[in-house]
Formats: C-alpha cells, sequence, structure tokens
C-alpha cells in the first residue's frame, strides 16, 4: 500500500498513474423541472413514466497526471467491460507505462483480465497488491461520490 501510495505523491516522469472504478447503476432520467411551453397543453405522462431499458453503469479512468477522466457507459459492469475501458487507455498512451490503481471488486480478479493484463505487464509486483479495501482513498472515489451528492 506505500508504494501505490507513494505513486500519488511521486508519479513517475515515464508514465502515468490511472485510478480505476466503477460506478452504478445510474438511474438516467429525466428532472422536472419549468419549460417554455404553449399554455393549455395536454396533460401527458411524465418522462420518467416506465424506464423500459433499464439502468447504466459507468466504468471511469481518472488520469492523475492531467486530471481527466475517461468513462464508458455501459448496461452492465462485468469482466467483460474491464478490458474494453483498460484497452482504451492503452492506445490513448501507447508509449507510456501505466499504473493502474483499483480496488478489488471481483472484475478486477477474474481470470479473463488477469489474461488481457499478463500480455501488457512487463515487470509485476505482486507485494504492491493490497489484501483490503485500500482504494476507499483513491482520487476517483471523489468523482464517483460527487455524482451520488448530485442525483
Amino acid at each position: 500500500m506505500h508504494r501505490i501510495l507513494d505513486l500519488y505523491d511521486h508519479p513517475p516522469e515515464q508514465g502515468r498513474v490511472i485510478c480505476v472504478d466503477e460506478f452504478g447503476p445510474l438511474n438516467l432520467q429525466p428532472r422536472k423541472g419549468r419549460a417554455w411551453r404553449p399554455t393549455g397543453a395536454p396533460r401527458r405522462l411524465r418522462a420518467t413514466y416506465n424506464r423500459h431499458h433499464g439502468v447504466m453503469h459507468m466504468l471511469a479512468a481518472l488520469d492523475l497526471t492531467s486530471g481527466k477522466i475517461h468513462f464508458r457507459i455501459r448496461r452492465r459492469k462485468r469482466h467483460g467491460e474491464l478490458p474494453e475501458l483498460l484497452r482504451s487507455l492503452r492506445t490513448r498512451w501507447p508509449d507510456q507505462r501505466l499504473h493502474l490503481v483499483m480496488d478489488n471488486f471481483s472484475p478486477h480478479r477474474h481470470p479473463d483480465v488477469h489474461a488481457w493484463a499478463a500480455a501488457y505487464i512487463r515487470r509485476r509486483n505482486a507485494r504492491a497488491r493490497p489484501r483490503t479495501g485500500f482504494a476507499t482513498d483513491s482520487p476517483i472515489r471523489t468523482w464517483t461520490d460527487y455524482l451520488i451528492e448530485v442525483a
């Protein structure tokens, strides 16, 4: 855990520190408010009357170097959607070393995700993997918590 906290304090010059997290389910609904409309319009059902398409989930990656969030909105947050986000990060920075900080959510530990990551890992430090959910202090948590406060 000290190595990860050291990455926050002293980011590498030849790489990027990226915090990955999931957020959801997102209940994407339009909110009621005032609007310009003709008076005397017929009453209609609210836009939120039925939710036929379910809820959505956000997979996000916070780049600590630039402070930008890269995200994907998907119907589910399983092990199949995570490598898609990681692939997009790899194509965004093909020459740089990526230091990914993730919590211990089960899709992160899936064998398919480990197999995908093994193709890109040049050096593995097993001591850096914490045994507990340390990522509550991860910088991306402030962004996902902000979404909860706004909603």
